[in-house]
C-alpha cells in the first residue's frame, strides 16, 4: 500500500508541476505577442 501511495503522490506533485509551468507559459504568451507585433511595426514601419 505505501509504495502505491507515494508513487501516487509524486504522480500528482508532477501533475502540479505541470500545471504551474503551464500556467506561466499562457501567462507569457499574451506579453510575447506583444513583443512580437511591436518588433513586427517597427519592421515594417
Amino acid at each position: 500500500m505505501d509504495g502505491t501511495v507515494r508513487v501516487d503522490t509524486s504522480q500528482t506533485g508532477t501533475l502540479l508541476e505541470v500545471n504551474r509551468k503551464l500556467d506561466n507559459v499562457l501567462a507569457a504568451l499574451p506579453v510575447l505577442a506583444r513583443r512580437i507585433d511591436n518588433i513586427s511595426e517597427r519592421v515594417t514601419g
